[in-house]
């Protein structure tokens, strides 16, 4: 596989392995004086590695403050809500679309995804807080980010730095992405593949479609908790905004491989196909199928664990 040639993704290693590993150190003295596991910081760990292994001067000051102010609004999306996240989200979506020089129509993809994608990203763990699989499955869409790209010179880094987070993640479930974290780390890998699509623009959309799952699936347990809370309620009763999902018992190994298999899958998938097409329209085409079949899947992943997202 080209990727796994390129040294790129082997100084993203390295840095990932570092910092990931320092994570993991915070996370067992944690647990031993204070006796707290998974603490949040995957996704920290994973954008100073990125960020580290870029080098310096690959992503501009402004940038950087831009990346700060969306981890801060992925952390506070919990209490202002999804929909005033993203319209919080916009003016740093903003600073990082218009800092690309991809031509209008990409920068205006590029301003969405970076507005909606890390919000709902950082919303995974919480709508599904059973489940240890956020970093892995967040290292798959980086890895397929990077498959998917024409041009790997900035992808194949975070894909280096990503791989880490899989591993500690689960099985070990040492680490969680965290939201701020997530909310930084999903937004630069969105940025830095916006670098390495000029050559094959319509890219972009499937960039999107890799963190099909991890978006979804907070929508759909959304959308369980507001049927379950409606059918409920007494007649005439105005219902209460859903709130964060109850923890449930972690799942056993088999589900856990199924949502990742499930993930794999859609990630190649949007990869390999949507990633392959020089037509903006076939692109779009297969990168919308796979965001609907990744929110049948987040469906049935919900009703899955018996009512309690």
């Amino acid at each position: 596989m080209e990727l796994l040639d390129r040294p790129e993704l082997a100084s993203g290693l390295a840095s990932g392995v570092l910092f990931t590993s320092l994570a993991v150190l915070v996370s067992l003295v944690s647990t031993t004086r204070l006796g707290r596991r998974t603490l949040p910081l995957g996704g920290a760990a994973f954008v100073l590695a990125g960020l580290v292994a870029l080098g310096r001067g690959e992503v501009p000051p402004l940038q950087l403050v831009a990346l700060a102010g969306l981890a801060g609004v992925a952390a506070a999306s919990r209490l202002i809500g999804t929909a005033r996240a993203v319209v919080a989200a916009a003016p740093f979506a903003a600073v990082l679309a218009l800092g690309l020089d991809v031509g209008p129509w990409p920068a205006r993809v590029v301003f969405v995804a970076v507005a909606v994608v890390p919000v709902l990203v950082a919303a995974f763990e919480d709508a599904w807080p059973g489940a240890p699989v956020g970093p892995p499955l967040f290292a798959a869409s980086v890895v397929g980010v990077a498959l998917a790209v024409p041009d790997t010179e900035h992808a194949a880094v975070l894909a280096g730095a990503a791989v880490p987070l899989a591993f500690f993640g689960w099985p070990l479930v040492l680490l969680r992405l965290g939201r701020a974290g997530a909310g930084a780390a999903a937004a630069l890998v969105v940025w830095a593949a916006a670098l390495d699509t000029t050559a094959r623009p319509a890219t972009l959309l499937a960039v999107v479609a890799c963190f099909a799952l991890l978006c979804t699936f907070p929508l759909a347990a959304r959308v369980w908790r507001s049927r379950a809370a409606a059918s409920t309620r007494p007649p005439g009763v105005a219902g209460a905004r859903p709130g964060r999902a109850a923890p449930g018992p972690a799942p056993g190994v088999a589900p856990v491989l199924g949502v990742l298999g499930a993930h794999a899958a859609l990630v190649l998938g949007a990869a390999r196909l949507a990633g392959g097409f020089e037509s903006v329209v076939a692109t779009a085409i297969v990168a919308s199928t796979c965001l609907a079949c990744s929110f049948a899947v987040s469906g049935v992943l919900v009703a899955g664990a018996g009512g309690r997202p």
